[in-house]
């Protein structure tokens, strides 16, 4: 490995410290006050929390060690893969050898009203986590692939054509605060690439209308 590869860029790996601690801190705050009431949930939560932990710096690890030019090639299928899970948790009965099927709603299982979750065997996950991650990543894999047209309106096009899939199945479920995450993720990516104040306008003033219908 070359010099230039074991660089660490210190800021970001002390922000992504700091949103592990403050999500760790008010997971077992979370997680305490359930205790307090002898709730069953806590292991489960604990596991899960432990699991997170652990697969998130294995990852951590992993990427790490990779050329971040391949998340480039990889953006697409990984996109497409998100979208096919998030779509599963609304399939009914069927895939029962691979995921095991919920009796009101397929193979994906609710609370509370909205369908969100997908168990395999034994295993649960929420898709649309890994949605928020990989629609961010297909936001700069476009960007990159017509980085001379981001200025034009092809880059609202651009926006719009990521956009328009995770919010119709994050909505559908509903989930209007994911939709929030990968909205906010994209048009990060969309504006650091170097957008024109008419179309940072343009899209601040669809996101308010749609926020006020969300709302409403």
């Amino acid at each position: 490995m070359s010099a230039a590869r074991r660089i660490i860029d210190k800021p970001l790996l002390f922000l992504t410290a700091l949103l592990v601690f403050v999500g760790v801190f008010v997971f077992s705050s979370a997680s305490l006050g359930l205790l307090a009431r002898g709730s069953a949930v806590t292991s489960m939560a604990l596991n899960h929390l432990l699991l997170g932990l652990g697969g998130g710096t294995l990852a951590l690890f992993i990427l790490s060690r990779l050329n971040y030019r391949l998340l480039k090639t990889l953006a697409p299928y990984a996109f497409g893969f998100s979208l096919i899970l998030t779509a599963l948790v609304f399939v009914p009965g069927i895939g029962a050898l691979l995921v095991s099927a919920s009796p009101t709603t397929g193979i994906g299982y609710g609370a509370g009203g909205a369908a969100r979750w997908i168990a395999f065997a034994g295993f649960s996950m929420q898709p649309s986590e890994l949605l928020k991650l990989t629609s961010v990543m297909m936001m700069a894999y476009l960007l990159v692939e017509y980085r001379t047209r981001v200025q034009e309106y092809w880059g609202l096009a651009l926006l719009g054509g990521v956009l328009v899939l995770p919010a119709a199945l994050v909505l559908m479920q509903p989930d209007t605060g994911t939709f929030g995450v990968i909205a906010c993720g994209t048009c990060a990516v969309y504006f650091a690439a170097g957008t024109r104040l008419r179309d940072i306008a343009i899209v601040a003033a669809v996101g308010i209308a749609l926020l006020t219908v969300l709302i409403f």
